[in-house]
This record gives structure tokens, sequence and C-alpha cells, in this order.
């Protein structure tokens, strides 16, 4: 199994108790997706400083 996978399976093992509210999931999937979301965030927010400003205050 290729590293994707694995965070698939990890991300899809937790989901139903993140969509319950569960923080531990939460951990658990941002652990594991940051640094990939990070990187294809970075093909629409060229700014570095400017996409940190968005992961701090996503404005929810």
């Amino acid at each position: 199994m290729n590293t994707n996978q694995a965070t698939y399976n990890l991300i899809a093992t937790h989901w139903p108790a993140f969509i319950r509210g569960s923080q531990s999931a939460f951990t658990v999937i941002y652990n594991n997706s940051f640094d990939a979301l990070y990187r294809y965030s970075l093909k629409f927010i060229q700014d570095e400083e400017g996409l940190q400003d968005v992961i701090q205050n996503p404005g929810w």
C-alpha cells in the first residue's frame, strides 16, 4: 500500500467520528492531510504569507 492510500484509509477510518464532533478524529485528519492541502492551496494562493493568514483565520 502506498502512502496516499494509507493516508486515505486513515482519514476514512476517522471520518465518521469527526462528523460526530470528535476532537481526536479531527486531530488525526488534520495532522495527516495538512501538508498536502497546504501544497495544493499554494497553487491558488501563491502568497505563502497570505495562505498562512487564511489558514489561521478562515472566516468560518
